[in-house]
């Protein structure tokens, strides 16, 4: 997959829907995002989403780790373990896998480290 991954984040994204067959509206209510902000991001190459966004966006889309890392690449986000356990938290939820956003916010609320927000 990710040698086929297209190199901007608009259109990895739309990749991604096309390749995972989820529409916008499927993809906002799993990753409790604004489907506006979904289409946003899949056609403004200027639109920065937010870190959480985009880690929602990889958890919705079931992405594996490595895709994940190289789309919060593309969108100008990383996850710095050394800057906030919830980073290395986040990190550590995406190589595991969750299955969904829910679930990874029961986590981290286990953790008593913030929810990921929905926009």
């Amino acid at each position: 997959m990710m040698n086929e991954l297209p190199r901007n984040y608009p259109d990895a994204l739309v990749w991604l829907m096309k390749q995972k067959n989820i529409t916008v509206e499927q993809l906002a209510e799993k990753a409790m995002v604004d489907s506006k902000t979904i289409s946003r991001m899949r056609t403004k190459a200027d639109y920065k989403p937010t870190l959480e966004t985009v880690v929602a966006i990889c958890i919705a889309l079931q992405l594996d780790s490595d895709v994940s890392f190289e789309l919060l690449k593309m969108a100008g986000r990383h996850l710095d373990c050394c800057s906030s356990e919830r980073d290395c938290m986040l990190r550590c939820l995406l190589k595991q896998g969750c299955s969904s956003v829910q679930e990874c916010n029961e986590i981290l609320s286990s953790e008593k480290l913030p929810p990921l927000k929905s926009n």
